[in-house]
């Protein structure tokens, strides 16, 4: 397993708070897992740029080719992408049949960490959410996070990128879309009074996303 730096997102909407508090585990006899999904709009480049670019590291650093095969094979379908489509099958419900809430005109990805890696969680002011208090933080709201790149190689289902979430931090409330309630927060995060709408120019660059993500 190989792995990307840490980056910041820009401003994304969290669903499946929850287990941002809670390792569970997705299916009976599989390991407990933190984690969320990450809501990133269509129209915010920059983040998808950098989540490009994020996949491409961690791919070249497990030794699978340079940028250009990586990108071969990615259009070729030999490596499995962990950024889905809100648009496409991957944003319905299996168990309703209905389109998840709020995922319309957005890309996702599902974070996750391991059962001894809680991520951590901040509010705008930078103070820890220690609990899942819907109060502080609900699906639904908007925030930061900061994630990275990992590779996997399974001998039945072949080479795959996930991401994993180190820490997130609400930057302001938005309508619930139901689902519940090892990173320095300093390093990434400050106190804001005002949300950005687009990601840092430390994890700008690289070519544009669409010919990743469709």
């Amino acid at each position: 397993m190989a792995r990307s730096q840490d980056i910041m997102t820009g401003l994304v909407r969290a669903s499946f708070v929850q287990n941002l508090f809670e390792a569970r585990a997705a299916e009976e006899g599989q390991t407990p897992k933190y984690g969320c999904t990450l809501l990133i709009p269509k129209t915010d480049t920059t983040t998808l740029t950098a989540l490009q670019n994020a996949i491409i590291d961690a791919c070249v650093s497990a030794s699978w080719g340079d940028e250009a095969k990586i990108r071969t094979m990615i259009d070729n379908g030999a490596i499995k992408l962990p950024v889905l489509n809100g648009d496409g099958p991957q944003g319905v419900s299996k168990k309703t049949g209905d389109r998840h809430p709020g995922f319309e005109g957005h890309f996702f990805i599902r974070a996750s960490s391991g059962e001894n890696y809680p991520p951590q969680v901040v509010d705008e002011l930078v103070q820890k959410i220690a609990s899942n208090d819907p109060s502080r933080l609900k699906s639904g709201d908007y925030g930061y996070a900061v994630v990275n790149a990992f590779t996997w190689d399974h001998p039945k289902t072949g080479k795959g990128v996930t991401f994993n979430i180190g820490a997130f931090q609400k930057i302001k409330s938005g309508d619930s879309l139901g689902g519940g309630g090892g990173v320095y927060t300093d390093k990434f995060f400050k106190a804001e009074t005002v949300a950005a709408e687009k990601a840092p120019d430390e994890t700008k660059g690289g070519a544009g996303a669409g010919g990743l993500f469709g």
